[in-house]
C-alpha cells in the first residue's frame, strides 16, 4: 500500500494525506477557473484534497473549528474538504447559492429538507466545464432542528485568505475550504463556528459571537449595532433603474427629481443607477468596460446640474451606482485613468454570469491583487463620488468581482483586499455604502463598516417577488447579526405585488425605496410606512422568520410564511404572508411567538420572557384586537400580507400606537405609567390605539372611540411632532 505523506500541520484530531503521484500531477494541472483561464486542466472529474471526517459527537456545545495547513496546493480552487457527521435531526435548512447552484452572490436562498438524501439527486452534468464544480451548491449557513428538540447552527467562516462553505454533495454534508486560486497555502484556517441552543436564534447569535471574537474575522466584521446606519435610509427613497433602466440622461434625471420634489409622496433621497458611465464595448463584443469614473455623453455637463437640485426640505440626499470591477467587463485596456494605471493588470476573464453555459472569455483590466492597488482603485472611485456631490454609493456586482480573480494566486485574498479598500475609502470620504450582489460569504465577511446589503435578487413586476421576499428574510436570519437586509426597490403601483411588498418592507428594519416613474407613486400604498416628512417607521432590528417558517417551502403546503421584529417598549410586529398556491390560508398568533422578537436584538440577552400581565394583539387590517390568552386566528389571501402588533400589558395598560401605521409600536414613547394614568409622546400625532382591560379611559385631547375587547382609539389630528397625550381612567 502506498504511503501518504503528511501535507497538513493539524489542530486536534486531524491528519490529512495525499498520494505522491496524485500530488505531483496536481501541481501540473491545478488551477481553478470561474473567472479566469486555466492552463492544462483537462480532467472532467472533481479533484479534491480530502480531510478527516469531523464528528459533532466530539465537539462541545459551541465553538470555532480551525485547521493548520502546510503548503497545500488547491485542487480546482479547493484546499481541502471535510465530511461531517451531524446529530440526528428532524428537519433543517441550508442557505445556499442559487442561479443554477452557482456561487454568484446574486441569489442566496433557503433550501429546507428533512433528510440529506434529498440532495442525492443533485447533478453536475449541466456544468459545461467541470472546473466550476467547487463553486456550486455552496452553503453559507446551516440550521438543524434536532430530534432532542434543540437547534444546531453552523456558520462557515471566511478569513482574509480562505473561505469555507458547506455543501451536501451526493447526500453527504461536507465543509469545503477554498481560495479559488493557484498558490499553495500554509497557515491556520477557520472552518466554521457552531452552537447548540434551545432556540434557533440563540444558536445563530452564538456562532457570530465566536466569529467576531476570533483572530480570523474580528478585523473584518462588526456587530450590526456598532455600525453606522446611513441617515438617508431612515427616509423614503427612489431609484432610477426600474423607470429608465440604462436609458438615463441628464434631462430625464433632472425632470424626475423635480417631479419628485413636487410629489405628495415625500421621497427624500434618490439613487442614480447604471447608464451614465464613461465606458466602451470591446471591438470583439462582450460586456462594456470602464474608461473612467466620469460620465458619458448623455451627461454632457457632468453631475453639478443634478446634485445641485438637493435641498433639505425635499430631496436631501443623492447617491450613485458603481460597479465593483469598474464596469461589467472590468476596466478597458483603453482607459484614461492615468493615476491608477500602474495598479491595474490584464486578466482573461469569464464573460457570462452562469458557468452552466458554454465558456466564453474576454480580456479585461482588473485591480492588481495587492493592498496598494486595491486602495488606489477604490479611493479613486469613492473620491470621484464625493467630489461629484454624491452622499452615498451603491456598489454592485461585488461577488462577480471576486470571480474575476479565480485562477490567480488567491481569489479570496483579492476579494478581501478589494472589499476592505472599498469600506475604508467610503469611511474616509464620509460616503455611505450600500452593498449589492454580495450575498456570498466572501463579501459578507468583509463588511467592517457598512451595515446594509441587498438581500434578494432584483424585484420585478412578476410573481417571483414572493420567493424574493422569502429570500430576503432568510438572509436576515443568517447575517442579521452583522447586517441589515435591503429588500430592493419596488413598484407601489403594481396591483399584484405592491401590498405584500409594502408589508415586507415595513417590518424589515431596512431601507424602503420605490421605483415607479415620478407622478405614478401610490401614496395610499406607502402611507402606512412613513410619517408626513417621509421618515420610515422602522423596527428596532431586522425581521426574521419565526421558527415555524424557517423550515418550510413557502410556496408549497398551506401555511403562512411569518416573520417577527422587535419594536419599542417590549412590543413587536409579526407579518404573515400567503405565498402558497392556495387562495386563502389560515394562521394563528400565539403568545408563544412573542419571545422570538428578540432574535436580532442587540445587545442580545436571550429570548424575551412573556410579560407577567400578559399580551394583547392588534390586527392592523381588521382594525381590531384581543387579549392574547388563547391563539388569535386569522386568514390571509394569496399574494397578500398582514401585520399584527403585539404589546405587553403593564399596570393594566397596553399601547398599540398609531393605528394608521403598520409598525405602530415604533410611533410612540411611554413617559410615565401608573394604574390610573399613562403618559405617551407620539413621534407624530394621529389616531392612537390603546388597551385597558378595566374601564373606558379618557384622553387629555381627542375623542375616544370604543373598538371592543378593551381597545380604544383616540382620534387626534395628524402631523404634530412630539405630541404629548395623557390617558387616564374616568
Amino acid at each position: 500500500m502506498a504511503k501518504y505523506p503528511k501535507i497538513f500541520d493539524c489542530d486536534p484530531y486531524i491528519t490529512i494525506a495525499c498520494k505522491d503521484a496524485e500530488r505531483t500531477d496536481m501541481k501540473k494541472i491545478m488551477v481553478f477557473i470561474v473567472g479566469a483561464l486555466f492552463l492544462g486542466l483537462t480532467s472532467q472529474s472533481l479533484a479534491e484534497n480530502k480531510g478527516e471526517k469531523i464528528s459533532f459527537s466530539a465537539l462541545g456545545e459551541s465553538g470555532l473549528l480551525s485547521r493548520t495547513l502546510r503548503n497545500v496546493i488547491p485542487a480546482e480552487g479547493c484546499l481541502v474538504s471535510y465530511d461531517l457527521t451531524l446529530p440526528d435531526f428532524e428537519k433543517g435548512v441550508i442557505n445556499e447559492s442559487k442561479i443554477g447552484g452557482w456561487c454568484s452572490g446574486y441569489e442566496t436562498s433557503p433550501t429546507p429538507f428533512t433528510s440529506f438524501d434529498q440532495f442525492k439527486g443533485l447533478s453536475y452534468d449541466d456544468i459545461s466545464d467541470k472546473k466550476f464544480l467547487n463553486a456550486f451548491h455552496c452553503g453559507y449557513y446551516l440550521l438543524l432542528k434536532l430530534n432532542d428538540g434543540r437547534y444546531l447552527a453552523l456558520l462557515p467562516l471566511v478569513s482574509a485568505e480562505v473561505m469555507a462553505t458547506i455543501s451536501v454533495y451526493q447526500g453527504a454534508p461536507r465543509i469545503k475550504l477554498c481560495t479559488f486560486g493557484t498558490d499553495a497555502f500554509s497557515g491556520q484556517a477557520p472552518l466554521f463556528s457552531w452552537a447548540y441552543a434551545k432556540d434557533p436564534y440563540s444558536a445563530t447569535q452564538k456562532c457570530w459571537d465566536h466569529a467576531l471574537q476570533s483572530k480570523f474575522c474580528k478585523d473584518n466584521i462588526q456587530w450590526r449595532s456598532k455600525k453606522k446606519y446611513p441617515q438617508m435610509y431612515n427616509y423614503l427613497g427612489w431609484c432610477t433603474w426600474e423607470s429608465f433602466g440604462g436609458d438615463i440622461t441628464e434631462a430625464n434625471v433632472i425632470k424626475s427629481i423635480n417631479e419628485i420634489k413636487e410629489s405628495p409622496v415625500p421621497v427624500r433621497w434618490v439613487i442614480i443607477d447604471d447608464g451614465y458611465l464613461d465606458a466602451k464595448t470591446p471591438a470583439r463584443g462582450g460586456k462594456s468596460q470602464l474608461l473612467s469614473f466620469g460620465t458619458n455623453d448623455k451627461f454632457p455637463n457632468g453631475w453639478q446640474p443634478i446634485t445641485s437640485l438637493k435641498d433639505d426640505a425635499t430631496v436631501k440626499w443623492i447617491g450613485i451606482w458603481r460597479n465593483m470591477s469598474g464596469y461589467m467587463g472590468g476596466v478597458s485596456p483603453d482607459h484614461t485613468m492615468i493615476e491608477i494605471k500602474d495598479h491595474l493588470m490584464l486578466q482573461r476573464a469569464y464573460k457570462k454570469e452562469n458557468p452552466t453555459r458554454p465558456a466564453e472569455w474576454e480580456d479585461a483590466m482588473i485591480v492588481k491583487p495587492d493592498d496598494a492597488s486595491s486602495k488606489a482603485f477604490y479611493e479613486a472611485m469613492i473620491n470621484n463620488t464625493r467630489q461629484s456631490g454624491f452622499d452615498f454609493v451603491k456598489v454592485d456586482f461585488q461577488t462577480y468581482n471576486f470571480w474575476m480573480y479565480a485562477g490567480t494566486g488567491n481569489a479570496v485574498n483579492s476579494a478581501h483586499q478589494n472589499n476592505k479598500a472599498l469600506e475604508e475609502a467610503c469611511k474616509a470620504n464620509n460616503i455611505d455604502l450600500l452593498n449589492c450582489i454580495s450575498q456570498c460569504n466572501v463579501n459578507v465577511f468583509n463588511t467592517k463598516y457598512s451595515s446594509v446589503t441587498r438581500a434578494s435578487v432584483d424585484i420585478k413586476l412578476d410573481n417571483d417577488n414572493m420567493a424574493r421576499t422569502v429570500q430576503s428574510f432568510a438572509n436576515n436570519m443568517w447575517w442579521g447579526d452583522i447586517l441589515i437586509g435591503d429588500l430592493d426597490m419596488y413598484h407601489t403601483g403594481n396591483d399584484k405585488t405592491a401590498q405584500y411588498l409594502t408589508v415586507a418592507r415595513a417590518v424589515s428594519g431596512g431601507p424602503v425605496y420605490i421605483s415607479d416613474k415620478p407622478g405614478h407613486f401610490n401614496k395610499e400604498m406607502i402611507q402606512p410606512v412613513i410619517f408626513n416628512d417621509g421618515k420610515i417607521i422602522r423596527t428596532l432590528a431586522p425581521a426574521v422568520p419565526l421558527p415555524d417558517s424557517l423550515f418550510i417551502h413557502a410556496n408549497k403546503g398551506k401555511s403562512c410564511f411569518r416573520v417577527i421584529a422587535p419594536t419599542r417598549h417590549g412590543s413587536c410586529s409579526i407579518a404573515a404572508f400567503n405565498f402558497s398556491e392556495h387562495p386563502q390560508v389560515d394562521g394563528i398568533i400565539s403568545k408563544n411567538d412573542y419571545p422570538f422578537a428578540a432574535a436580532k436584538e442587540q445587545p442580545y440577552n436571550g429570548l424575551w420572557p412573556i410579560p407577567q400581565e400578559g399580551l394583547v394583539v392588534y390586527d392592523w387590517q381588521a382594525k381590531k384586537g384581543a387579549r392574547l390568552n388563547d391563539d388569535y386566528v386569522y386568514s390571509v389571501d394569496r399574494m397578500k400580507g398582514k401585520i399584527f402588533n403585539l404589546s405587553p400589558i403593564n399596570k393594566g395598560w397596553a399601547i398599540i400606537g398609531r393605528s394608521d401605521k403598520y409598525i405602530g409600536g415604533c410611533t410612540y414613547s411611554i413617559d410615565k405609567c401608573s394604574e390610573n394614568e399613562i403618559e405617551v409622546t407620539l413621534d407624530e400625532s394621529g389616531p392612537l390605539v390603546v388597551y385597558h382591560g378595566g374601564q373606558k379611559p379618557r384622553a387629555s385631547e381627542g375623542s375616544v372611540t370604543v373598538i371592543g375587547e378593551g381597545f380604544y382609539r383616540i382620534d387626534l389630528p395628524i402631523g404634530e411632532i412630539n405630541k404629548k397625550i395623557t390617558i387616564s381612567l374616568l
